[in-house]
């Protein structure tokens, strides 16, 4: 699971990432290596691993990526959009109306 958002408003706020180059830019937590955010060579956007927010618990998703590749157990029952592989839309096409 991650949570797309921004290069422009992304910013690390304290410690220093280890960074791993494997097909963009994997950082990582410079203490317990936990996953914390992955850059692509290309794009507008960063990738950043939900745990590494301060409330996690606050975050809505708003589609599936991989779904044909999910665990077979897994079942979910929403009706959020569901995607092969790395083929979301742009993220901007898919915000959700404000209530």
């Amino acid at each position: 699971m991650s949570v797309v958002g921004r290069r422009a408003a992304f910013a690390i706020t304290s410690g220093a990432p280890r960074l791993r180059r494997r097909h963009g830019y994997h950082h990582s937590c410079g203490d317990c290596g936990s996953p914390l955010f992955y850059l692509a060579d290309e794009g507008d956007y960063v990738s950043i691993a939900p745990g590494s927010f301060d409330a996690p618990v606050e975050i809505v998703p708003l589609a599936h990526q991989f779904w044909p590749e999910r665990l077979p157990w897994l079942a979910l029952g929403d009706d959020l959009p569901k995607f092969p592989g790395n083929t979301l839309s742009h993220p901007d096409s898919r915000r959700r109306p404000l209530a």
